[in-house]
């Protein structure tokens, strides 16, 4: 079974965010568990972590997943921005840890392989039982994406402790059109050969306003850009992607956008 679901805003408050992920039909969720385009973050208050996880446990909704905020930048060559992003990572994974998620994904944003192991083993070195980190490419990182990250994985201290989120979106406009066979056995082997599928544990769906290997991060509607249902067909219906959590980070710009998207998805399933 393909576990879906979405990435759910906070707007009514964090203990509400189970019963609208059950009304939309999510089995595994994605949050921002702080504001993802700032560097502060409030303590987050016991009775809605009490009332969360009462309602994820409710109604079966997992793996929880923790997004980083977008500032966080452990490729940055600006020493405050680093050592911000130092600070931020810790307090990510502890809050991820605090609300019980099994995965905190965070983008990889440039090829400072150095920078980026250091920060990642400084982080985990300062947090108790962390939750999975999970790698996320952006596009620029092109056609050695998955050589890239697979040499950040190994130089880790905390190895075990990473894995790959997959953005369709990313990988897509990094140069891997899996939209045809021929793209799809490629990707496929460069994962296996550099990272290992078992290190594979989220992916993120997400059409593409931009053509393949344009390195351009636009995301679309399922299905209205240029990776298309043919694609998104290609991935739910592979089994080496079964049993991947998938979450939708679509855009939001009417109140039944998730729904649409995630409809679109579940038609595709064979």
């Amino acid at each position: 079974m393909i576990r879906l679901g979405a990435h759910m805003l906070l707007n009514e408050g964090l203990g509400k965010v189970p019963d609208a992920a059950h009304k939309l039909g999510c089995d595994t969720i994605q949050i921002f568990s702080k504001n993802p385009r700032g560097w502060d973050s409030k303590e987050l208050d016991n009775v809605d972590i009490t009332e969360f996880k009462a309602g994820l446990k409710k109604f079966d909704i997992h793996p929880l997943v923790v997004h980083s905020n977008y500032l966080l930048n452990l490729s940055s060559l600006n020493i405050e921005v680093y050592e911000k992003s130092l600070f931020s990572l810790t307090d990510e994974l502890k809050r991820a840890k605090t609300l019980g998620a099994e995965f905190l994904v965070t983008h990889i944003r440039g090829f400072e392989k150095d920078k980026i192991t250091e920060g990642i083993n400084i982080a985990f070195g300062k947090t108790e039982n962390p939750p999975k980190l999970l790698l996320e490419p952006v596009p620029k990182l092109g056609p050695d994406t998955f050589k890239f990250l697979g040499e950040v994985m190994k130089s880790s201290s905390f190895s075990k402790n990473l894995g790959l989120c997959f953005d369709t979106c990313h990988i897509y406009t990094a140069g891997y059109d899996f939209t045809e066979k021929e793209g799809m056995d490629r990707m496929i082997k460069e994962i296996e050969k550099f990272i290992g599928f078992e290190k594979l544990r989220l992916m993120h769906l997400n059409d593409s306003k931009t053509k393949c290997g344009s390195m351009i991060d636009r995301h679309e509607h399922i299905g209205k850009g240029h990776i298309g249902l043919k694609g998104f067909s290609a991935l739910l219906n592979n089994k080496l992607f079964a049993k991947i959590p998938m979450i939708i980070e679509t855009p939001k710009k009417e109140p039944g956008d998730d729904k649409m998207n995630l409809k679109a998805l579940k038609s595709l399933i064979k």
